[in-house]
């Protein structure tokens, strides 16, 4: 998710800041064991426009191998 951030800041020609991607994984309840759902929280600072910010966290969900290769369901939110 990052890497896609990062591209996608350069493909628009965005300057963006230092960030951080806050990952937390919630197991399922069945079995086989797995992740059922992920929480990513991009870091604030990361623009300082809140809706670049949250345009390129939403955007770089759309385009992430990993995210789009596993299973279970995401909830993107920037750092309050």
């Amino acid at each position: 998710m990052a890497i896609s951030v990062q591209r996608l800041a350069k493909r628009r020609k965005v300057d963006i800041n230092s960030f951080q991607i806050r990952v937390t994984g919630h197991k399922g309840l069945t079995l086989p064991a797995h992740f059922a759902s992920y929480e990513l929280e991009l870091s604030r600072g990361v623009h300082p426009d809140i809706e670049i910010a949250q345009l390129l966290l939403k955007d770089a969900k759309k385009i992430c191998t990993i995210g789009n290769s596993v299973s279970g369901t995401f909830e993107l939110t920037l750092e309050s």
